[in-house]
């Protein structure tokens, strides 16, 4: 069973986006 809904490139995504975000700020 996995607990995560999201797939390992849906995960990479939003890490890049939150990356991205950081950097905005």
């Amino acid at each position: 069973f996995n607990p995560c809904p999201y797939s390992d490139d849906t995960v990479k995504m939003i890490i890049l986006t939150r990356e991205n975000k950081k950097h905005d700020f």
